[in-house]
């Protein structure tokens, strides 16, 4: 079985050689080859934030979509995707949809994100053969937008597990935290959208209802848009120490 995924690059497949190759020109773009996956990446015409504009999405999908059996497609909110998904349609190609997180508009130009839905969200997700979410909190945002629940697929997200693992206490170790103190572990993205600024809120507020016991909250992850100094700055706002 062939699969296209369309994010954005464009084209990912399986190729005969697992040999790691420099980018080259193709037709269509860029082309390049690491880890059995071959990627095309078509060019971008327009650009606003996450939203793109790839003029030679449609002389791709005229020359080489009828070679894929399915299309895998991530995301919301940019052009190539119901683009692909119209091509997918007139060629009676099934296609499956990922939102990864995306279908409940939130954080930044909201009436952009419901003008997508009521142009194009909308038939790129009715034509789906599934839609695939990670949690069931996904499944019943789906659910509540219209998402029929028998077309729904849930696939979690996976964790590549290190080898060796790591040994216990490194981790406290690292950072300095002694053995008997309390941690609540923040593990992900610091981002607006997963409100970090909340729990610290409410880490604070147990910690003046304990304030015998030994507790340390710890945010890891990457930071968006300069998240952890806008935390520092909640810290001694709120009378502590980051």
């Amino acid at each position: 079985m062939t699969v296209l995924t369309a994010d954005w690059g464009f084209e990912k497949r399986v190729a005969p050689t697992g040999e790691k190759t420099a980018a080259e020109r193709s037709p269509f773009g860029w082309r390049h080859r690491e880890n059995e996956v071959e990627t095309i990446y078509l060019p971008t015409w327009l650009h606003y934030r996450q939203v793109s504009w790839n003029p030679a999405l449609n002389s791709y999908c005229r020359a080489r979509l009828g070679e894929f059996d399915i299309a895998h497609i991530f995301g919301l909110y940019d052009l190539l995707e119901p683009a692909a998904a119209e091509a997918c349609r007139k060629r009676a190609i099934p296609y499956v949809v990922e939102p990864i997180g995306m279908f409940i508009p939130i954080l930044r130009n909201l009436w952009l994100k419901r003008m997508y839905h009521g142009v194009w969200a909308g038939r790129m997700l009715g034509g789906a053969s599934a839609v695939v979410a990670t949690s069931e909190k996904e499944i019943a945002e789906l659910t509540a937008g219209g998402i029929p629940k028998a077309k729904i697929v849930m696939r979690r997200n996976g964790v590549q597990a290190p080898e060796p693992l790591p040994r216990p206490g490194g981790f406290r170790k690292k950072l300095g935290i002694p053995d008997e103190t309390k941690i609540v572990l923040f593990l992900g993205r610091l981002s607006a959208k997963k409100s970090p600024d909340l729990l610290l809120r409410a880490f604070v507020e147990v910690y003046k209802q304990l304030p015998r016991m030994p507790l340390r909250l710890v945010f890891a992850g990457p930071d968006e848009s300069g998240l952890r100094t806008q935390l520092e700055q909640m810290v001694s706002q709120l009378g502590h120490r980051a």
